[in-house]
């Protein structure tokens, strides 16, 4: 279930008050608090992947969580490529 809220909560947090910041010090306040929103869904076993939060042209977060491959142990970084399937059903 959890899982299911992560999207519609960074959605909220790019648009809300908090969201926007005006500087530099609340932007890195910004990306500092989505990281952790994510890792705590990385942490309870929910979430590995890549995360994108951008607004305008600035990027807010753009990280990889998690391993792409646990079998070998490669990380997932923000370039990561995912195999998704048909996602038009």
């Amino acid at each position: 279930m959890r899982k299911f809220l992560a999207v519609p909560i960074l959605l909220a947090l790019s648009v809300s008050p908090f969201g926007q910041a005006a500087s530099d010090g609340s932007n890195a306040q910004t990306s500092a608090r989505l990281d952790q929103i994510v890792r705590s869904y990385v942490d309870d076993k929910n979430f590995t992947g890549s995360v994108l939060v951008a607004r305008g042209d600035q990027t807010l977060l753009n990280k990889g969580y998690g391993e792409a491959n646990r079998e070998w142990g490669v990380p997932n970084g923000p370039d990561t490529r995912f195999r998704i399937a048909s996602i038009t059903k």
